[in-house]
Order: C-alpha cells, then structure tokens, then sequence
C-alpha cells in the first residue's frame, strides 16, 4: 500500500538528484546579507532539515521505503524481504545503491560530506529570495514547501521511533520488534515520507 500510493506534489514536481544538483549549481551566494547573525544560524539549521528531506524525495517511492528501512532502522535483509516482497538480495542490492547515489550526490554537493558546492550558511541569502524560507514560518523552506514541510515533521518522529526500535532490539523478542516495525509503517508518518 504505502508503495502504490502517489503524492501530488510530486507526481506534478517530481524531484531527481539531477534537478537538486542543478539547483544548487544554479545558487549564486548573494552579495546582500538579509539576515543577522542569529537568524543566518536558524535558517542554516532549517536548510540542512529540508536537505535531509529533498535528498530523500529524490529517490522513487520503493527505493527511498528500502532506504529509511535499511538505513534508519538498520533492518536486515530478511526482514526488509518480507516488508517489501523483494528476495533477500534484491533487497541488499538496491539498499546498496540508494546509499551510494545518495553518498555520490552527497560527497559533490555538501560539504558537511566533503563536498565543495554547498555550504547551508551561504545558501541562506539565494532561500530566502526563492522564497523557499519564509522568515515568519520556521522551518518552512523547500523545493516543494507543502509536501517537505509535513516530511519534516514526519521525519522528527520517525526519528523519535528509530530511537525507540533500537532500544527494542536489545530488550525485546524478535515478535516484538517485527510487530513494532509493522505497526508503525502503517502510521501517517511513514506513509507520507515514503508515497
């Protein structure tokens, strides 16, 4: 079900490593500072959140279910194969090249991966003046304000659960933690990062 099910947005404006890239090459760092010191800082922390969360929109709807599995949850490719219908290699494998299209993307781009091309304190002026930050809105930037406002949101929680699943795995049976895992991929949070 959560692999079947399309957002709007997103069907209208789909969202690709390449059209990311292209926007941040695109960025020229604006000689006019619109913002002080504090609200530069707030701003940066905003980007880097809607970062996370456009790099995820740039993976199709499977692959990124794969992805916040793997990576977040770390789910073995056993478990992973019965969420997802996939063999357990199909699973691995594809778990194998979303992270590394995601690290290839990353080490280009941001430089808190080594990357050279963008900086979330530079790229604060060229957010504001493509109205993708509203500085009466917290964290309200992104390439489709909408939809990465609700994933923002949806990742603080699953971020929340990714916690609480960790901590199931060491005091927990093995049940329990499938049942947990199932559960929450049911929730509205998951669903909607993963459509």
């Amino acid at each position: 079900m959560l692999i079947n099910e399309k957002n709007k947005d997103f069907v209208n404006h789909p969202l690709s490593f390449e059209i990311f890239g292209s926007d941040i090459d695109r960025y020229v760092a604006s000689s006019v500072d619109q913002t002080n010191p504090t609200e530069k800082k707030i701003f940066s922390e905003e980007l880097k959140l809607s970062c996370t969360n456009v790099l995820l929109q740039c993976l199709n709807p499977f692959d990124r279910l794969i992805f916040i599995l793997g990576t977040m949850f770390d789910v073995d490719s056993r478990l992973g194969s019965e969420i997802t219908g996939l063999s357990a290699d199909n699973f691995r494998q594809r778990l194998s090249r979303s992270r590394k299209v995601m690290s290839t993307f990353l080490s280009e781009y941001c430089e808190h991966a080594g990357g050279k091309k963008c900086n979330c304190m530079n790229r604060v002026n060229y957010a504001l003046s493509q109205h993708r930050i509203d500085p009466a809105l917290p964290y309200s930037s992104s390439l489709v304000p909408e939809r990465i406002s609700t994933s923002k949101s949806a990742m603080e929680n699953i971020d929340a659960a990714t916690a609480l699943y960790s901590n199931l795995l060491r005091h927990s049976s093995k049940q329990q933690v499938k049942e947990y895992l199932f559960n929450l991929l049911k929730t509205d949070d998951f669903s909607s990062l993963t459509k």
